[in-house]
C-alpha cells in the first residue's frame, strides 16, 4: 500500500492539497454507486416500487427533483440524463463544472425514488458536502497532481491560506466528520439488538428471503453460519470494524492506514454476500475520504503534468 501512495504536503501546512487524485477516486466512487443502480435496475422498480409511485413523494421542495419534473413523462430520458451526469463525475472531468449537477442528481435520486436505501442517502449527503471542495478545484481532470502555492508568507513571517484552499479543507474535514459519525452510529446501534450481541445476526441475514446470500454463495455461507464460532466471528467483526473506523479520527495516522484494508474488505463481503454492490461502492469512497490523509496521491493514477503557481509575497 505504501508504494502506491504518496503523501504530498505543502510547506507551512500540516496537510496536503485537498485536490488530490485520491480524493478524485473517492468522489468517483460516490457517483458510481447510484450510477450502477440506474444502469442495472429497471426504472419501474426505482420509481414505482412496492412503496407506491414516486409521484406520491413529489410534494414540497422534493417536486423540483429531477425524477419529479414532468410527472411520469420522459422517465427514461431523465434516467439517462442522470447516468450521463454521474458518468461525467466518475470520469473525473472538470470537478468545478460537474459538482452542482452531481449534487442535484444524487439528491433527486434519493428523494424521488420509491425505495431509496442507505447508500443513496449517503451519496446524496456527501455530494452536497463536496460542493466547497469541487467548486474550488482548479483542475481539468481530478487525476492531475495539483500542487499550488496556497500558503504565502506575510511580513510578520507567518503563513496564511487563501480562501479557496480554506473552503476546500473545511469541506473535507466536514466530510470526514460526517462519515465518522455514520460508522460510529452504525456500530453502536448494533449493540442495542440482541441478535448482534449474542452473535447470531449473520445466521439470519444470509437466510433472509430478499437480501440473503446469493445463490452461488448460499451453500458455503449456510455451512459457515451453522458453526457457532464462525457465526459469532462474522457477526461481531462488522461491529468492531465500524466502531474502530468511526473513532479513527482520534487515532494516529498509522492506525488509520491499518484500518483501511479490513474496512474495504467488509464492504466487499456485503456486496458479494448480500448483493449490495452500489451501497458498497459508495462506502468504499467514504472510507477513502475518512481514512486516507488529505493530500495523498495514488502514484499509479497520477498524471505526469503538475500544475503549480508562483509564490506570492505580501
Amino acid at each position: 500500500m505504501r508504494d502506491l501512495l504518496d503523501a504530498r504536503k505543502h510547506p507551512g501546512l500540516s496537510f496536503g492539497s485537498p485536490w488530490s487524485n485520491c480524493y478524485g477516486v473517492a468522489r468517483s466512487c460516490i457517483a458510481l454507486g447510484p450510477m450502477l443502480t440506474l444502469l442495472f435496475t429497471p426504472l419501474s422498480d426505482l420509481l414505482f416500487g412496492m412503496k407506491g409511485s414516486s409521484l406520491d413523494r413529489c410534494v414540497g421542495p422534493v417536486r423540483f427533483g429531477l425524477f419529479c419534473l414532468g410527472g411520469q413523462h420522459g422517465a427514461e430520458v431523465k434516467q439517462w440524463v442522470a447516468i450521463v451526469v454521474l458518468g461525467a463525475v466518475v470520469s473525473g472531468w472538470r470537478p468545478r463544472i460537474t459538482c452542482l449537477p452531481h449534487a442535484y442528481v444524487a439528491v433527486s435520486f434519493f428523494l424521488n425514488q420509491s425505495n431509496g436505501d442507505g447508500g443513496d442517502q449517503i451519496s446524496s449527503i456527501v455530494s452536497l458536502l463536496l460542493l466547497p471542495v469541487c467548486l474550488t478545484d482548479p483542475r481539468r481532470w481530478q487525476w492531475t497532481v495539483y500542487e499550488p502555492v496556497r500558503c504565502v508568507r506575510n511580513p510578520s513571517g507567518s503563513f496564511r491560506a487563501d480562501a479557496s484552499t480554506t473552503a476546500a479543507v473545511v469541506g473535507m474535514c466536514v466530510i470526514k466528520l460526517q462519515i465518522s459519525w455514520i460508522y460510529v452510529q452504525s456500530g453502536i446501534s448494533k449493540l442495542g439488538q440482541s441478535f448482534w450481541v449474542d452473535g447470531t445476526a449473520m445466521y439470519y441475514f444470509v437466510r433472509h428471503g430478499t437480501f440473503g446470500a446469493s445463490h452461488w454463495t448460499r451453500d458455503t455461507l449456510y455451512w459457515v453460519t451453522s458453526q457457532p464460532v464462525l457465526e459469532a466471528a462474522l457477526t461481531w467483526a462488522p461491529i468492531v470494524i465500524e466502531v474502530a473506523v468511526g473513532v479513527s479520527l482520534l487515532l494516529p495516522r498509522r492506525f488509520r492506514a491499518l484500518l483501511l484494508p479490513p474496512a474495504l474488505l467488509l464492504h466487499l463481503m456485503v456486496a458479494v454476500v448480500l448483493g449490495l454492490w452500489s451501497f458498497s461502492v459508495v462506502m468504499w469512497g467514504c472510507l477513502i475520504f475518512l481514512l486516507v490523509p488529505m493530500g495523498t496521491q495514488f502514484r499509479r493514477l497520477a498524471r505526469p503534468v503538475t500544475v503549480s503557481q508562483p509564490e506570492r509575497r505580501d
